[in-house]
């Protein structure tokens, strides 16, 4: 028998461990899925269920030219986003779901591979077994192994726990000729490694967003898949970034002039998302489909001269390869190890602006964490990227107009009094708070902002995106819908390239 592949093996562990901790987490309780006819926060509208066409069946289009094969909630509403789940939602009393984010391409069918084996092995107590590590650390699998990956190829001790059920979620973003086709395709990919459920998911996309399409796409994608592991009651959605993306993520921060949350990269967590794939490569991906005999898409998009080629397209195509050239094949891998050791700063930092943007904004709720209160080194609490997606009792979104700006005010002596690396980063929490996407606030824009606190002298409102428009007044800062004030300008131009975060 053929010996285990090491990218097989990489990737399993790492998965693992994500797993293991995710079922720790969810252990106490796990949320139950939406009632029929309700997606939470959701604008959707979902079809009836049924089952993609095997592999050499006739072509199912977006509608599903399928069988029903089981209950799924039916949820109705009026806009964007049209899921059709196969075939059923988390039912309580069974293991917790969590849903691979893929799109057919090499990472994430690779990530569909490995999850779908490790699914039911969350948790259990392992001795060294065949998958070439254990629970002790990595050991040499035997020449007889059999593969792959998403089928078990060992028997593991007795299991002691219930696992995790592994689901897909796989979105159309309609914006090339056949990604229909393309969307059902790795639909069926998904419940061929025995993914369940698999929901397949129509977005719009704002073409027209002045924060870019790849922006406007990515925020479509994420909305998207957040509803539906709403729908489903999934305790995480896991995305397939890599160690190159997130390589590529940096670099292009670097040459922009970014500040630290961007040098920090993709976290690798953030609310429901995971991504176990971050110390992973992309050559090792594309081997792990090799080794299951897997048949991944290669997104045009990324293909020089594609539709919507775009910046991190080429940075990746023509970029990086001559960045190894010149500086050595570890110089990914130095760029992704940059990001995590920012991102541990980075994190505390981001933490106690929240605290400051709390106490700037009148709430009393955030404040510095007591030692008693530190995470512990190494917890799940301790490693992820804190949401910094201020509260709502702290936004005042319930009365912005039409859910989009939302007024805020914030004590100016209170802020003069911070230390600028916390004050910059709670007033970017402001302008998100108020309305604004977070990847559309510039540096020059937050500048301006400072400008009002530490170095006023009279001078107009500050425009932002989103239709923020902020001045100083009465000692305090003023985030209001515009142009109710005289403004200055302090716009940039809409960027192509989005965050992968």
């Amino acid at each position: 028998m053929a010996q285990l592949d090491p990218s097989v093996a990489a990737a399993r562990l790492a998965v693992r461990q994500l797993f293991d901790a995710i079922l720790a987490d969810a252990a106490p309780a796990v949320p139950a899925p939406a009632p029929p006819g309700e997606v939470a926060g959701a604008h959707s509208k979902a079809a009836a269920s049924g089952q993609a066409p095997a592999p050499d069946g006739p072509a199912a289009g977006p509608g599903l030219d399928a069988q029903p094969v089981g209950p799924t909630p039916e949820v109705t509403s009026e806009q964007s986003v049209a899921a059709e789940v196969i075939p059923g939602a988390w039912v309580p009393g069974e293991p917790p779901l969590v849903l691979v984010a893929c799109s057919g391409g090499p990472d994430s069918l690779a990530l569909a591979a490995v999850a779908a084996f490790e699914g039911p092995r969350a948790g259990q107590a392992r001795k060294k077994t065949h998958t070439g590590v254990g629970s002790d650390g990595p050991s040499e699998p035997p020449e007889d192994v059999p593969g792959p990956a998403a089928r078990a190829d060992v028997e593991d001790e007795p299991r002691q726990a219930t696992g995790l059920r592994v689901g897909a979620v796989v979105v159309d973003h309609g914006l090339l000729e056949g990604s229909d086709e393309q969307t059902v395709r790795a639909a069926v990919q998904c419940g061929g490694l025995g993914l369940d459920p698999v929901a397949m998911v129509q977005v719009d996309v704002d073409q027209a967003s002045p924060d870019g399409l790849e922006a406007a796409a990515r925020a479509a994608r994420y909305s998207a898949m957040e509803q539906v592991a709403q729908q489903l009651g999934a305790v995480a959605v896991l995305l397939g970034h890599t160690l190159d993306d997130q390589a590529e993520t940096v670099l292009m921060a670097l040459t922009r002039g970014s500040g630290a949350r961007a040098l920090a990269g993709m976290a690798p967590a953030r609310g429901l998302f995971r991504r176990p794939f971050l110390g992973i490569t992309r050559a090792q991906t594309e081997a792990i489909c090799a080794a299951e005999g897997l048949e991944p898409h290669h997104d045009p998009t990324n293909q020089p001269g594609g539709p919507y080629y775009s910046l991190r397209s080429e940075v990746r195509a023509k970029v990086m390869p001559r960045f190894e050239q010149v500086l050595g094949t570890g110089a990914k891998v130095a760029l992704a190890r940059t990001a995590d050791r920012i991102r541990q700063d980075q994190d505390y930092l981001d933490t106690q602006a929240l605290a400051l943007f709390a106490q700037a904004r009148g709430g009393s709720g955030i404040g510095h964490l007591s030692p008693a209160e530190q995470p512990l080194e190494g917890s799940p609490e301790a490693t992820a990227t804190p949401d910094l997606t201020p509260p709502q009792h702290l936004t005042g979104a319930a009365d912005g107009p039409n859910g989009r700006v939302a007024p805020i005010d914030l004590d100016i002596s209170l802020l003069a009094r911070a230390h600028p690396a916390l004050r910059s980063r709670a007033l970017h929490l402001a302008v998100v708070a108020a309305g604004a996407t977070a990847g559309a606030v510039s540096h020059k824009q937050i500048a301006a902002l400072e400008a009002l606190i530490s170095r006023w002298h009279g001078q107009g409102a500050v425009s932002l995106p989103g239709g923020i428009n902020v001045r100083r007044k009465c000692g305090k800062l003023e985030f209001r819908a515009g142009p109710q004030f005289g403004t200055q300008p302090a716009n940039r131009q809409p960027t192509q390239e989005a965050s992968l975060d």
